[in-house]
């Protein structure tokens, strides 16, 4: 279900940045163009979980401008049931 839901939280905070940028340009009379990418900062498991929706979801790259990550594992050595669980199995596509 997670790996469902990330890209419509992107898409959601995408439109709701560009809104934003329009309303903020409404504001001051300019003309500039709302930006198509935004930055996301994710911390432990929503950086596992943001990096390998960004990695299944090509469309959902093009929208993000970059990932910084911290107390995030990029590997996950341990072999236990509940490894089994949240990686392999709600982890993947």
């Amino acid at each position: 279900m997670i790996r469902e839901q990330l890209p419509l939280v992107q898409q959601a905070i995408l439109d709701l940045h560009q809104t934003a940028c329009q309303q903020q340009t409404m504001a001051q009379a300019k003309k500039i163009v709302a930006p198509s990418q935004v930055h996301w900062c994710a911390h432990s498991w929503g950086g596992v979980l943001m990096a390998s929706s960004l990695a299944r979801y090509p469309t959902l790259q093009q929208s993000v401008r970059s990932l910084l990550t911290f107390g995030s594992k990029r590997t996950i050595r341990v072999k236990s049931f509940k490894k089994w669980l949240m990686v392999d199995v709600f982890g993947t596509a």
